[in-house]
């Protein structure tokens, strides 16, 4: 038959045999890679799916969440491949299924006998086993595939050879390309490559497998991102809470933790912590120091027995070994009916304990306060807070009360009157008030009750009335017995008040008589004594005769002493009427004692009496008035050395005395006294024999010091023998010194007739202890300027005469003569009338200014003094002495 053909349709025929042969060579070979590429696909493919259910399985095991597995679920089972899919948990329930029906059923009620197609295998974690994921998978659309494909190609190979074989070779080599891009695909997802898709186009099978393929993928890494999301979303709660959460597995170890509780327990990070055994760690010990043994912790038996627990008495321990209180919350993690783990929560009670302490602290001084503390709500006047004095007042219990209102227990209220009177409060006119009022005891029996009543607002909290009670039932009672007994010593009180009126008009006419006489007897005897004074001293300047200049002596002496008298006098008869007060303060003794020696040394050169420093001992403090004790000193030591004999000495010594005390001790070395010399001794006027001897003196002195030391709540005394002297000694309490120094003695040095080249005098008279230690401390310090004082007139004039000073500071108002006074005797005399005054006044008028100009002061000086004004003016004066 060939050799009938033409050579075109042999060839033909050859090239269609040939064509033919290779067509069905290159399908045949076509055909069988495609159903191995298939079926290698198709097994890389149920590997895959399988896998993939695998690790989503895990996933909705561990949360219990199996809706969005169920949702994949209904998306897998329409791949050809896949017939049908179970996921049972640990105890063989099916929990998720391909097919609805399934879910609830036991694992092995829906697995046939005969498993041939199904893969089973369980489901794990780190944690354990959780369950059982079956799939049974089908070939069967792979086959009809394969078949549906073959059938095509015999189908194109009748239409045409050469366009059948072409487009067989053709789809064999795009359907083997395809696949082997689907494989590939696969191949890379099941390395975890999660992005990568086959992305076939068709809608032939492999186009069809490859799109079941890229919408598994989409599926898995849509549920990872969204599972993702969620671990994001669930650690940013954990870790934006106040509260410090932490979770364990079954045996106690830390498996998350949040930033709360890494700051509470002061760790670097969570790495510190996960993976250690928490009990171990942070509660292995009581508050009270004893361990804490693992199997009494509340936080362990929530794994281990699944017992909740909430614990505010235990303390947690933090990373540097300390320890603070904490309130816990733990529960038991479970999974599948088995515990896994715990999750505690617990925060700091440090604070809240503080404030417990400090409200039982506050509400135990309410209870032992001897007053009634109510208090009640302003609307529904509901007592909220009642204190045990409370619960005592009115006989009801503390729940009895709490259940009561003001009106309750007050007889003389209803809740209408009471409203009314508590309005004024509640409206803001004022903020308390106070009442007097009954309380109804619970027996029957009212109570006198005086009441404080304060209504509280605080910004932001409940307003509430507090009332403070307290029970005045005795003072009533006295009350009503004081007035009974007003009532009948009134008429007695009018019969005494006159006999007592009388009385006092006659002792107020007596004061008056007795203060008129001693400023009557100072004014009249002044008068003339300033001018006996005045003309003596005139007269002593104009007569040249030695015998008469003896004379007019003789009445300056006399003057003076007169003057001294009246002094004394008066100082004396402050002290017996009460007037006279002193200043008691801390006075450094040694410094004291010197500044008084230096005072008298001039009398005692002009008898030639050696005065002895003193002794070692005086370094203290004695309580007393500084004024008045150099007072009493001066008196001691010009007493010592009037009545001491030719060439003798006087010492000063301080040796400790029993309680507490010190006796300062000024001994001469004169004739001494005898036992009837020493009874009269501090009798006021009583000289003894010194107008025998011609000894100046008033008589006065000794009996004045008593008085004075007897004010500083001190003793004076005498010891004396005759023929060895005489040792006067007062006794006065030791003191702690002030911080401020003393003022510093006057050295010796300073003394007329010795070096006082640069050392300059400036005199103060002043009467106030006060203001004249404030100059005493305002030139301690100066070396260059020596500050004498006086605290009466008569003592300012006598040191003006005696030391002739560089300046003198001038009190206006003075005991007994005035500053105008004491400047007019200065003028007068010519040895004191060159000496600049300044005057110093609390009398400020201007008025006073100019009558102290008028006057003759250098300048005038006004209370309170301006300190730097003070210095700069007396720098002045001592820069340009007068001639």
């Amino acid at each position: 038959m060939l050799n009938r053909l033409s050579l075109r349709y042999r060839i033909a025929l050859v090239i269609f045999v040939l064509e033919a042969l290779m067509l069905a060579g290159v399908l045949g070979l076509a055909l069988t890679q495609s159903r191995a590429t298939a079926i290698e696909f198709n097994h890389a493919s149920q590997q895959a799916s399988f896998e993939l259910l695998s690790n989503l399985s895990v996933t909705a095991l561990l949360t219990g969440e199996y809706s969005d597995f169920q949702l994949y679920l209904d998306d897998v089972k329409r791949q050809p491949s896949v017939s049908r899919i179970v996921l049972a948990d640990v105890a063989g329930r099916v929990v998720a299924a391909s097919r609805v029906t399934d879910v609830g059923l036991q694992l092995a009620a829906v697995l046939p006998e005969q498993r041939e197609g199904w893969r089973v295998e369980p489901v794990a974690s780190a944690a354990g086993p959780l369950g059982t994921m079956a799939v049974e998978f089908s070939d069967a659309a792979l086959a009809a595939a394969f078949k549906r494909t073959r059938n095509l190609a015999l189908a194109a190979a009748l239409v045409g050879v050469i366009t059948i074989a072409l487009v067989g070779l053709l789809t064999g080599i795009a359907l083997t390309r395809r696949l082997e891009r689907v494989t590939d695909a696969v191949r890379r997802f099941a390395d975890g490559d999660r992005d990568v898709r086959a992305a076939v186009p068709g809608v032939d099978e492999i186009a069809l497998l490859a799109g079941s393929f890229d919408r598994m993928a989409d599926a898995v890494a849509e549920q990872q991102r969204h599972m993702e999301d969620q671990r994001t979303y669930i650690e940013l709660l954990l870790n934006s809470t106040s509260e410090a959460i932490y979770g364990t597995d079954t045996q106690g170890l830390c498996t998350f933790v949040n930033a709360a509780c890494v700051r509470m327990l002061g760790y670097g990070g969570e790495h510190e912590l996960i993976g250690r055994n928490m009990h171990e760690l942070i509660h292995h010990t009581r508050p009270d120091g004893r361990p804490y043994p693992k199997a009494q912790c509340r936080i362990w038996l929530a794994s281990q027995q699944g017992q909740a627990a909430h614990v505010d008495d235990e303390v947690h321990w933090r990373a540097d070994g300390s320890s603070f209180p904490v309130e816990y919350w733990s529960h038991p993690m479970v999974r599948d009916g088995r515990h896994v783990g715990t999750v505690v929560a617990f925060i700091d009670i440090t604070e809240r304990r503080r404030a417990q302490a400090e409200l039982r602290q506050f509400k135990t001084t309410l209870d032992l306060t001897q007053d009634c503390v109510f208090m009640f709500h302003p609307d529904t006047l509901r007592f909220f807070y009642v204190n045990e004095g409370a619960t005592r007042q009115v006989g009801h219990t503390a729940d009895e009360l709490l259940a009561m209102t003001p009106v309750d227990i007050k007889p003389d209220f209803d809740e209408a009157s009471f409203r009314a009177l508590i309005a004024p409060l509640r409206a803001g006119g004022q903020t308390s008030m106070g009442f007097e009022t009954r309380h109804r005891h619970r027996d029957g029996h009212d109570i006198d009750v005086e009441i404080v009543l304060q209504y509280i607002a605080p910004p932001g909290e409940q307003p509430r009335f507090i009332a403070i009670v307290r029970d005045i039932t005795k003072r009533t009672m006295a009350e009503a017995a004081l007035r009974q007994l007003n009532e009948e010593l009134e008429q007695r009180v009018l019969v005494r008040t006159a006999e007592l009126q009388g009385a006092k008009d006659e002792a107020d006419r007596a004061n008056h008589a007795k203060s008129e006489f001693l400023s009557r007897m100072s004014h009249e005897l002044r008068t003339p004594l300033n001018a006996i004074l005045g003309f003596g001293q005139l007269l002593g300047l104009k007569i040249a005769d030695p015998g008469q200049s003896g004379h007019v002596r003789e009445i300056l002496n006399a003057g003076r002493h007169l003057l001294t008298l009246i002094d004394e006098v008066l100082d004396l008869a402050r002290v017996e009427s009460g007037n006279l007060t002193i200043s008691p303060e801390p006075v450094a003794l040694l410094p004291l004692a010197q500044d008084c020696l230096n005072l008298i040394r001039p009398q005692a050169q002009a008898r030639g009496i050696r005065l002895l420093e003193p002794s070692p001992g005086c370094e203290v403090y004695v309580r007393a008035d500084r004024t008045r004790l150099k007072q009493v000193l001066l008196n001691l030591l010009s007493n010592a050395v009037k009545y001491n004999r030719p060439e003798g000495t006087v010492s000063v010594a301080c040796v400790p005395a029993p309680g507490g005390k010190l006796r300062v001790r000024v001994h001469d070395t004169g004739e001494g006294l005898n036992d009837e010399q020493i009874a009269r001794l501090f009798v006021p006027f009583e000289r003894l024999d010194a107008e025998v001897r011609q000894i100046q003196g008033t008589g006065i002195g000794l009996a004045l010091s008593r008085r004075l030391v007897e004010l500083m709540h001190g003793q004076i005394g005498v010891e004396s023998t005759p023929g060895t002297g005489s040792t006067f000694w007062v006794e006065l309490t030791v003191a702690q010194p002030h911080a401020e120094p003393a003022p510093a003695p006057t050295p010796a040095s300073a003394l007329p007739g010795l070096s006082t080249a640069r050392r300059r005098d400036i005199l103060c008279i002043e009467d106030n202890p006060a203001n004249l230690r404030l100059i005493e401390c305002l030139y301690v310090d100066r070396r260059d300027i020596r500050l004498l004082t006086a605290i009466a007139p008569g003592l300012g004039l006598e040191l003006a005469r005696t030391h002739l000073p560089a300046l003198i500071l001038l009190d206006i108002n003075l005991p007994d003569m005035d500053g105008y006074a004491v400047l007019r005797i200065l003028r007068e005399n010519a040895a004191t009338r060159h000496i600049p005054v300044i005057a110093v006044s609390a009398s400020a008028m201007e008025r006073d200014v100019e009558r102290g100009k008028a006057a003759g002061f250098d300048a005038y000086l006004t209370k309170p003094l301006d300190i730097p004004v003070l210095v700069r003016l007396v720098e002045q004066f001592l820069a340009s002495p007068r001639d």
